[in-house]
């Protein structure tokens, strides 16, 4: 039920109870601003960031949280590598876009553009080793072109050099 729109759904879903054992990734949840710092999260819903249905106003931050699943430990930690990049959905514009990423551990990346309106954020993390591994992080994607983009969000476990990936649109609307 959504108070606001005062309307109700109702839908049916086929679930796989079958949960694969290897490495993997969860969908990535769009969101406010990540907080900065604090305990590391068991879970992603340990994480205190507002979800959103993938609509920003013009200069807005991009929350972003995802787990992790069955990284290979390397002795007490797992290392792996998360890049992300964002591009424009055909039709839409992004022009002169530098994008900052603040991690809930603490992590400042800075984006480079690449070129026909693309940014790339590519970073490595080493964390303690865990069955899930919650990453939080801010992207500020500053002010762009209003219109429809697509992100991607690519982890690399380092040890196995599995890789997986999510991608998802997100819009951004004039203030």
């Amino acid at each position: 039920y959504q108070p606001d729109t005062r309307r109700i759904a109702r839908g049916f879903a086929t679930v796989d109870d079958t949960r694969s054992n290897s490495f993997g990734m969860s969908d990535v949840l769009l969101g406010s601003r990540a907080p900065e710092a604090g305990a590391t999260p068991a879970r992603w819903r340990d994480v205190k960031m507002t979800p959103s249905a993938g609509v920003y106003q013009n200069g807005d931050a991009i929350g972003l949280v995802w787990e992790n699943y069955q990284l290979k430990p390397d002795g007490a930690d797992v290392k792996y590598r998360v890049h992300i990049t964002v591009e424009p959905v055909v039709g839409s514009g992004l022009q002169n876009l530098s994008a900052r990423i603040k991690s809930a551990f603490g992590n400042n990346e800075l984006g480079r553009a690449i070129g026909q309106g693309t940014v790339e954020i590519d970073f490595p993390r080493n964390v303690p080793a865990r069955a899930v591994t919650v990453e939080a992080m801010t992207v500020d994607i500053g002010k762009v072109i209003p219109g429809k983009y697509m992100m991607t969000v690519e982890v690399t476990d380092l040890v196995s050099k599995k890789k997986t990936e999510r991608s998802l649109e997100f819009r951004v609307v004039e203030r």
